[in-house]
């Protein structure tokens, strides 16, 4: 290999070099819709203004929608008991925001029964309260409306940009109320979706790292032999960076 050819390879690699390090010092992992949005939309703009004024917190809804009996007092201690299975996580706030813990610190305000036959009447007097109305959309009835068929509460995810920790709040949370709750109960929340591909990304990043640590081989070898193969070598690492990027970044 030519002299000047030889100083063009070791600058492109050291440019190459340099800007990976560069990539993986300034790596950020959060995800930002505004990123997908056009320049000039509204959404956007609603994005960009929310992100820099506001603290981001991911409300999470809890679901209940197993048999149960909502008239029973054990039911109500164990939808209470989900308010500590999420506050006790150490990724979300300790506060929620929950139909039962309202309802039943009512029904001690107003002396008022909530278990059995009483507990529909009771409820259905709480939700047309204008202050505590909301809470219907956390209530799902038969269509008769003679029965509770399913409910949720809300938790709420401490602020973080980090794709590795929200995916470790999505993860934990789920566990925590599977090995600890006595109801059919799950977690969800429509970012989830994107959570839950982050689980798969480490070995994205390893065939990443793989490729990366062959490039001082592949140029090693270039360098040493000055014969016609050491271009379609060259092709070969540009390709393989380029693919490795695409693939990590998919």
């Amino acid at each position: 290999m030519f002299p000047a050819t030889k100083s063009v390879v070791i600058i492109i690699f050291l440019g190459l070099l340099g800007a990976g390090i560069y990539g993986v010092t300034h790596v950020d992992e959060a995800f930002k819709r505004r990123i997908l949005a056009k320049d000039d939309s509204y959404l956007k703009q609603f994005l960009t203004t929310q992100e820099k004024q506001f603290e981001l917190s991911v409300a999470v809804s809890i679901v209940e929608t197993g048999v149960i009996d909502y008239e029973k007092y054990s039911t109500h201690e164990n939808i209470r008991a989900l308010t500590n299975i999420v506050t006790e996580n150490k990724y979300y706030r300790d506060r929620l925001l929950s139909w039962m813990d309202t309802f039943s610190l009512y029904a001690e305000q107003t002396y008022e029964s909530i278990t059995g036959p009483n507990f529909l009447p009771a409820l259905r007097e709480f939700l047309r309260i204008p202050a505590f109305s909301h809470f219907s959309q956390d209530l799902k009835f038969t269509e008769d409306g003679s029965k509770l068929e399913a409910s949720r509460i809300f938790g709420f995810m401490k602020t973080t940009s980090g794709s590795t920790t929200q995916k470790n709040a999505m993860l934990t949370l789920y566990e925590d109320i599977t090995e600890k709750s006595e109801l059919d109960a799950f977690p969800i929340n429509r970012l989830f979706i994107y959570f839950e591909r982050i689980q798969y990304l480490p070995w994205h990043g390893r065939s990443c790292i793989c490729r990366i640590t062959d490039v001082p081989n592949i140029l090693q070898n270039v360098l040493r032999r000055r014969c016609a193969w050491s271009s379609p070598w060259l092709v070969y690492l540009a390709c393989s960076s380029v693919l490795a990027v695409l693939e990590t970044s998919s």
